[in-house]
């Protein structure tokens, strides 16, 4: 089996030991696979320490960068991403570890590469269920190749999966779409905070492009070390195989603090006059409208 060019690529916020921790332990669950290149841009407070950990493991393997300007996380990354001379990048979530094993992380790439995949979904196996209901392309021992293009949309309106993503942050991508992808600029008003990775995240209705190949592994490959995702004892920390005590909503408050606390104050106002239910759809206009004009 011929090996695929493979580039890791990263533009993490590390600014807390509890994460700076997860890193590490990301990385050494999937160090093995032996990449083409490692990129990796670091910012927050501990991006000194993670660079020099990260050097020390791979020494001159590695590309790092410390860019973090006020266009936020996607125009960084596609500045970033002109170092990147392979065929595939894996965008490396810093809390999700590989719970396969390298062979068959080997496997399920050079099964897409030859099918010409767009995307490889490599985490959230708990939601594979959503594009089971897809028309299959081909399927291998290890790959389900689906094509998400403007046929899909009936079956996610029959099937009522609103909010069905046709990209995911968790993915490997072929290197040409993922700039694609970082200079898309759908939906108008954004969703998220500037500094935040999820606008490389499309519900199916963006149309981004008339289709997507994307292929989900047969098998479980990553999974998220705190978050259940809406499924309850998907988490490896639900699952007991991760020993952590803090809570996914403490470190979600503990990093973006100001963002919670514009939400929750709307949220509060809310609940107070209890309309809640029917404000919700103008709370979320008002946010997108801060994120799209004031990042």
């Amino acid at each position: 089996m011929r090996e695929v060019s493979l580039c890791i690529f990263a533009n993490f916020f590390i600014d807390n030991e509890v994460r700076f921790q997860r890193m590490k332990d990301s990385f050494y669950s999937f160090r093995d696979v032996l990449p083409s290149q490692w990129v990796v841009n670091i910012r927050g407070s501990l991006k000194e320490e993670t660079a020099h950990f990260l050097h020390s493991q791979l020494n001159d393997d590695i590309q790092f960068s410390f860019i973090d300007t006020k266009h936020g996380w996607a125009t960084d990354s596609l500045y970033i991403s002109s170092q990147i001379r392979s065929k595939y990048t894996m965008i490396w979530i810093e809390d999700h570890l590989l719970v396969s094993n390298i062979k068959y992380f080997s496997s399920v790439v050079y099964d897409a590469d030859i099918n010409n995949v767009d995307q490889i979904i490599y985490s959230w196996f708990v939601h594979k269920d959503g594009y089971e209901s897809l028309k299959n392309l081909y399927v291998s021992d290890f790959i389900n190749v689906y094509c998400i293009d403007r046929s899909v949309l009936r079956c996610i309106h029959e099937k009522r999966l609103v909010d069905f993503n046709s990209t995911s942050l968790c993915s490997i991508y072929k290197t040409s779409f993922f700039v694609d992808l970082l200079k898309c600029r759908k939906p108008f008003l954004r969703r998220w905070p500037t500094k935040l990775p999820f606008e490389l995240e499309h519900l199916v209705t963006d149309v981004i492009k008339e289709s997507i190949i994307t292929a989900y592994p047969n098998n479980e490959l990553f999974a998220s070390i705190d978050d259940d995702h809406g499924k309850p004892g998907y988490s490896l920390i639900s699952r007991g195989m991760y020993n952590d005590n803090v809570s996914r909503e403490d470190i979600l408050k503990l990093e973006y603090r100001s963002n919670f606390k514009h939400l929750n104050f709307l949220k509060r106002f809310a609940l107070f006059i209890n309309l809640y239910t029917y404000l919700h759809p103008v709370i979320n206009f008002i946010l997108r409208l801060k994120y799209t004009f004031y990042g």
